[in-house]
């Protein structure tokens, strides 16, 4: 028979190989993980140049072609109206004799004529208190529909015959017409007092001093002023820009009513209006841009401050001149988002090469993580772009 001349090699031989293939593959392992979890930063320093430029630009709400040596940017005109009326604490005392006044319906139910009524008319009360019509008017004719009267009203203002507090009175659902007391109008020409005369008064109330008057006009206004710009910024979109001089408050009305309530308050009625010219900076901004690559074709913005100054606004007509002062500094144009895609996957020297094929650089440097590994990341997103 054939012996079989094959022999098993040593067991440490067989251990020793198990153990280097062990490393290899756990390195390529360590490797490929790497790999694919690595991220570069790619830091570019691009040469600077410093400019400035100043101009005139006109926002106008119906812009048009440039004139008087500047340009026209779009602009929005808002207005914003406000009207309040405050109560405030009076802290005078005066001696005065004051009859109650109160509003009523006077409704003509007898025919369908108009009747005319004098000021001073008399109007009483269920229990004999007069009151007594401001002004003359005239009560509409009731309607007749079918033979049946449907009553017409107007409403008057009415006053105590008397001074004092028995006659802060009502309210009342009817009030009788004196001087047609035994007449056939008398029950159909009557008033309907719905709230309770008031401000009858013998005697000493609260009245508001020069000092109170002052106190109470100055706060109306500050709360119309401030009322009206909390309201327009609400309307006004974030992304308008609005100028100290382009907005303009204007109190336009204060009435003020020295009568004192029954708890010794006066009052100030008050009107006002905010108007205001906005504009975007976006549109500021791409004005000079656009004067800046008059004389530099091939570079962008790289920062830019915007000054204004001498703003002068029409607001009747919805536009404002201003005086625009650009201050920048320019660079190369830079997309980053397109520079990691032309690096990512590349060999570092392949990648290095991208970059000094950058134009207006100055300086570059790439940093890969973890240090080991010899090319860019596939994936641009794992690819970070530091512009200096």
């Amino acid at each position: 028979s054939v012996e079989d001349s094959y022999t098993k090699p040593p067991r440490n031989r067989l251990v020793f190989a198990a153990a280097i293939l062990g490393v290899l593959v756990f390195g390529f392992g360590i490797w490929g993980v790497s790999k694919a979890l690595g991220r570069a930063d790619v830091s570019v320093t691009l040469k600077k140049t410093s400019w400035e430029s100043a101009v005139v630009i006109v926002a106008d709400k119906a812009p048009g072609a440039a004139r008087a040596g500047g340009v026209i940017i779009p602009a929005a005109a808002f207005t914003e109206k406000k009207n309040t009326i405050q109560f405030f604490k009076a802290t005078g005392k005066k001696q005065t004799s004051q009859k109650a006044t109160a509003k009523v319906m006077l409704y003509n139910g007898y025919d369908s004529s108009p009747q005319a009524l004098v000021a001073t008319t008399r109007l009483a009360t269920p229990d004999g208190k007069i009151f007594r019509l401001d002004k003359s008017v005239t009560v509409p004719g009731a309607k007749l529909e079918s033979g049946k009267i449907t009553p017409a009203s107007i409403e008057v203002t009415v006053t105590a015959d008397r001074p004092g507090t028995e006659y802060n009175v009502g309210p009342f659902e009817k009030m009788t017409v004196v001087g047609f007391k035994g007449t056939p109008k008398y029950d159909g020409f009557y008033a309907v007092m719905k709230e309770k005369a008031k401000g009858g008064i013998i005697g000493e109330v609260p009245f508001p001093t020069d000092d109170d008057i002052k106190k109470a006009e100055e706060k109306t206004r500050g709360i119309i002023q401030s009322s009206l710009d909390l309201d327009i910024r609400r309307r006004v979109p974030e992304e308008l820009k609005i100028l100290k001089e382009a907005s303009t408050a204007q109190v336009s009305k204060l009435v003020l009513d020295k009568v004192t309530d029954e708890q010794g308050n006066f009052s100030v009625q008050g009107e006002g209006q905010l108007s205001v010219i906005a504009f975007k900076e976006t549109d500021v901004e791409k004005v000079l841009e656009n004067i800046m690559k008059e004389d530099h074709t091939d570079q962008a913005f790289r920062t830019i401050t915007v000054n204004y100054s001498n703003a002068q606004p029409d607001f009747v007509n919805g536009k404002m001149s201003i005086m625009v002062k650009g201050v920048a500094v320019l660079t190369s144009p830079l997309d980053s988002n397109s520079l990691k895609g032309q690096v990512a996957g590349k060999s570092l020297s392949e990648a290095k090469r991208v970059l000094s094929a950058l134009a207006g650089l100055e300086q570059a440097k790439i940093g890969i993580y973890p240090p080991w590994l010899w090319s860019m990341p596939s994936n641009p997103e794992r690819i970070t772009v530091i512009l200096d």
